[in-house]
């Protein structure tokens, strides 16, 4: 073989394995592309753009349950739904094994009365338009927070169908009722992956002046922006 002939062969294979470096290289960048829009989860992100989800939330409807963990001994505070539209909301369930239904729309708020069987109205009232007032009128004012620690990203899971990201973390929050009797928060948040609304939350803390005793709040949320219509209700 002439030296013309050899340094050409030689050319020839290296330019196929400069080819080869080039679309494996090419194959691997876009492996690596899709693997971060696919599965690659940044909690952090995630989580931030839940809350800016909740923040922005007009309409939705949701689950309350409380409990507590009091001398070793559990028992049940509340279990209540709701719906809110706008600035207007109703709840209904039991707190303290109290059977509660309230309307809060326009200016008036309604308030049923289990004895009588009859709705009371109090007129330019609007006491639940303090978000912080009471978890079961505004659950996810749970969420506003001032600053959060040990953000960590346990996988998926699905909630009522969805698939969802589930997010644990220990904020400082935002919020009188929570601040006044409990501390040391720790939540977990199941977020939807395709538009990260909250579907659910499991927050467990402390009570601030007897630490040994803990409470547990559940939280569920569905219908996001949907078209909720709250009426007065009638009375009997």
């Amino acid at each position: 073989m002439s030296r013309f002939k050899w340094i050409k062969g030689w050319k020839g294979f290296i330019g196929k394995v400069l080819l080869l470096f080039i679309v494996l290289g090419a194959l691997g960048w876009g492996a690596n592309a899709y693997y971060l829009a696919n599965f690659k989860v940044e909690p952090e992100q995630v989580l931030q753009e839940a809350l800016q989800h909740a923040g922005t939330a007009q309409s939705y409807r949701y689950l309350v349950e409380v409990q507590v963990k009091v001398n070793n001994q559990e028992r049940k505070l509340s279990r209540i739904y709701g719906e809110i539209a706008g600035e207007d909301l109703y709840f209904y369930g039991l707190i303290h094994n109290q059977e509660v239904k309230v309307y809060q729309i326009g200016d008036g708020t309604y308030w049923w009365d289990p004895i009588t069987g009859k709705w009371a109205v109090t007129p330019s009232d609007r006491p639940f338009d303090q978000p912080h007032f009471l978890i079961e009128a505004n659950p996810l004012a749970c969420f506003n927070f001032v600053s959060v620690e040990g953000i960590t990203y346990l996988g998926k899971e699905k909630v009522a169908g969805r698939k969802a990201y589930l997010i644990q973390c220990s904020p400082t929050v935002k919020h009188d009722f929570m601040n006044t009797w409990f501390k040391d928060f720790s939540y977990k948040v199941w977020i939807d992956t395709k538009n990260k609304a909250i579907l659910k939350a499991q927050i467990s803390g402390l009570f601030r002046d007897q630490p040994d005793n803990t409470v547990f709040i559940k939280l569920e949320f569905k219908d996001y922006g949907s078209d909720i219509k709250i009426t007065p209700p009638v009375s009997r």
